[in-house]
């Protein structure tokens, strides 16, 4: 990982940006991070505008690429608060957006179900980056982002629907709040966004169906494979539920190599080049054969793929911030997150080499 090796730059959310003349480049990169900021937390544009000292009208046409002034200046106050309110919040950076086929996947087949106002059902292994995707989309098109859990029940998963629309229902039933989101959504064409959906009990994928039939609303559904399983209502010729749905599972035509029974050798999950990228900015050195095996963790479906090998490497950075780590203590921190189940990681992150390498 030749831009891991060279990297020595401290993660953070606000860029470095040079004290000459501001690309149009920089004010872009600015602007989608300001963007992604303050969606990620939830940061009104009045509370932004007023902790920059920035007019909210200015800040406003700025965000959105119609503000005619001096875009330089907005764009170096709004990067030196960014920086500012980071520290303060003492905020873990999320890796940047790296265009994967995984990732790519779920966007065409997301856009797609948003072009025939139809719903989709993506499947995707833990910590493989759906959430990043679904976020991006969310703001790409106007869409609303639902954070799914079990405690989710019908009622209470229409009143967060209705609280992200910001529906105001004329009752607090449940046909009340169902009526209000559809009447916010319909016809709008934005999309609601459902992210951990297998978590959902069984119940609310009625409901979702009903307000997809009713408003024409597109509905992402992304999660694990149980997914797939909530949504098939075939049986007794019905199908009502998985007739309105696009499907797409990333592990199709992967190679998985935790569990190979029966199946052909695909590609995996995620190539060299992909991970590269993924792990480009961080400040870390990595021996050969230690790199080998960051690219071979991260294609393990079900261990937390992309999740799992980040937090390794920020914690081989703080232990070991100024030599080339190798292939054993990378294992070593494994081990630490993994205790005895370390040993099974390495086993199959070897395995998984081996069999591409056999490959060619």
């Amino acid at each position: 990982m030749n831009a891991m090796q060279n990297s020595t730059r401290v993660i953070q959310w606000a860029r470095m940006l040079p004290m000459s003349k501001l690309t149009d480049e920089h004010i872009v990169s600015v602007r989608k991070t300001y963007l992604q900021y303050t969606y990620k937390f939830n940061i009104t544009a009045a509370a932004a505008a007023k902790a920059t000292g920035i007019a909210a009208s200015t800040l406003s046409q700025w965000a959105n690429d119609k503000y005619r002034g001096d875009s330089e200046g907005i764009a170096r106050k709004v990067n030196s608060w960014i920086a500012d309110d980071a520290r303060r919040r003492d905020v873990r950076v999320d890796l940047p957006y790296v265009p994967t086929k995984v990732a790519e996947d779920m966007r065409t087949m997301a856009k797609l179900a948003y072009d025939e106002r139809c719903m989709a059902a993506l499947v995707c292994p833990s910590g493989a980056g759906k959430t990043m995707v679904l976020q991006l989309l969310a703001q790409e098109m106007n869409g609303f982002y639902i954070y799914c859990h079990e405690q989710m029940t019908p009622k209470k998963f229409v009143q967060t629907l209705a609280k992200a629309v910001k529906a105001l229902p004329a009752g607090n039933t449940i046909a009340d709040l169902i009526d209000a989101v559809v009447e916010k959504v319909m016809d709008s064409g934005r999309p609601i966004m459902l992210d951990e959906g297998q978590r959902l009990p069984p119940m609310v994928y009625t409901i979702v169906r009903t307000i997809h039939d009713r408003s024409q609303s597109p509905v992402i559904i992304a999660g694990t494979e149980e997914i797939l399983t909530k949504i098939n209502d075939r049986a007794n010729n019905a199908g009502q539920f998985h007739s309105r749905t696009l499907r797409w599972n990333a592990m199709d035509y992967v190679e998985n190599v935790a569990n190979p029974d029966g199946q052909k050798l695909g590609r995996p999950l995620f190539s060299r080049e992909e991970v590269q990228a993924l792990f480009a900015h961080m400040p870390l050195k990595l021996r050969p054969e230690a790199e080998e095996m960051v690219w071979a963790i991260t294609c393990l479906p079900g261990y937390g793929c992309v999740r799992t090998v980040k937090r390794v490497l920020n914690m081989a950075y703080r232990k070991w911030p100024n030599k080339a780590i190798t292939r054993n203590e990378l294992w070593a921190i494994v081990s630490i997150f993994y205790g005895s189940q370390g040993v099974h990681i390495r086993t199959l992150a070897e395995k998984h080499a081996k069999v591409f390498a056999e490959a060619g």
